[in-house]
Protein backbone atom coordinates (compact mmCIF):
# COMPACT_ATOMS: atom_id res chain seq x y z
CA UNK A 1 0.00 0.00 0.00
CA UNK A 2 1.04 2.91 -0.78
CA UNK A 3 2.48 5.96 1.81
CA UNK A 4 1.75 9.65 1.91
CA UNK A 5 2.84 12.88 3.08
CA UNK A 6 0.43 15.28 4.39
CA UNK A 7 1.00 18.83 6.06
CA UNK A 8 -0.93 21.00 8.38
CA UNK A 9 -0.90 24.80 7.47
CA UNK A 10 -2.23 25.70 10.75
CA UNK A 11 1.20 24.41 12.54
CA UNK A 12 3.62 23.02 9.81
CA UNK A 13 3.65 19.89 11.08
CA UNK A 14 3.97 17.00 8.36
CA UNK A 15 2.44 12.99 8.25
CA UNK A 16 2.83 10.12 6.59
CA UNK A 17 -0.30 8.18 6.02
CA UNK A 18 -0.30 4.42 4.24
CA UNK A 19 -3.90 4.01 2.37
CA UNK A 20 -4.68 2.80 -1.09
CA UNK A 21 -4.62 5.03 -3.88
CA UNK A 22 -8.37 5.55 -4.54
CA UNK A 23 -8.95 6.07 -1.04
CA UNK A 24 -10.24 9.61 0.34
CA UNK A 25 -9.52 9.82 3.28
CA UNK A 26 -10.25 13.02 5.88
CA UNK A 27 -7.00 13.47 8.71
CA UNK A 28 -6.64 15.74 11.29
CA UNK A 29 -3.10 17.25 12.64
CA UNK A 30 -2.28 15.71 15.81
CA UNK A 31 -0.96 18.75 17.35
CA UNK A 32 -3.68 21.32 16.28
CA UNK A 33 -6.52 19.24 15.33
CA UNK A 34 -7.02 21.06 11.94
CA UNK A 35 -7.09 19.26 8.61
CA UNK A 36 -4.06 17.99 6.87
CA UNK A 37 -3.62 18.46 3.27
CA UNK A 38 -1.89 16.07 1.14
CA UNK A 39 1.44 17.27 -0.33
CA UNK A 40 3.07 15.96 -3.22
CA UNK A 41 5.55 13.14 -2.89
CA UNK A 42 8.70 14.57 -1.48
CA UNK A 43 10.60 11.77 1.21
CA UNK A 44 9.81 13.32 4.97
CA UNK A 45 13.14 13.58 5.82
CA UNK A 46 13.52 16.38 2.84
CA UNK A 47 10.88 18.11 4.89
CA UNK A 48 12.05 17.57 8.50
CA UNK A 49 15.47 18.90 7.20
CA UNK A 50 13.69 22.00 6.30
CA UNK A 51 12.23 23.13 9.20
CA UNK A 52 16.01 21.70 10.89
CA UNK A 53 17.09 24.91 9.38
CA UNK A 54 14.98 26.70 10.95
CA UNK A 55 15.21 26.23 14.07
CA UNK A 56 18.66 26.22 13.52
CA UNK A 57 18.08 29.90 12.19
CA UNK A 58 15.95 30.54 15.50
CA UNK A 59 18.59 29.63 17.71
CA UNK A 60 21.34 31.55 15.89
CA UNK A 61 19.24 34.20 16.24
CA UNK A 62 19.06 33.85 20.33
CA UNK A 63 22.64 33.52 20.66
CA UNK A 64 23.01 36.63 18.33
CA UNK A 65 20.88 38.34 20.71
CA UNK A 66 21.96 36.91 24.10
CA UNK A 67 25.85 38.14 22.62
CA UNK A 68 24.09 41.71 22.58
CA UNK A 69 22.89 41.55 25.54
CA UNK A 70 26.12 40.47 27.15
CA UNK A 71 27.84 43.54 25.61
CA UNK A 72 25.14 45.91 26.99
CA UNK A 73 25.38 44.55 30.43
CA UNK A 74 29.02 44.60 30.22
CA UNK A 75 29.26 48.43 29.29
CA UNK A 76 26.66 49.26 32.38
CA UNK A 77 29.27 47.26 34.93
CA UNK A 78 31.96 49.19 33.58
CA UNK A 79 30.45 52.61 33.93
CA UNK A 80 28.98 52.42 36.97
CA UNK A 81 32.67 51.28 38.01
Amino acid sequence: MPRYCYSCENCEEYQEVTHGMKEVVDLECSTCGEALVKVPSIPLDVKIKERQKKVGDEVNSFIEESRENLKEQIKEMENKR
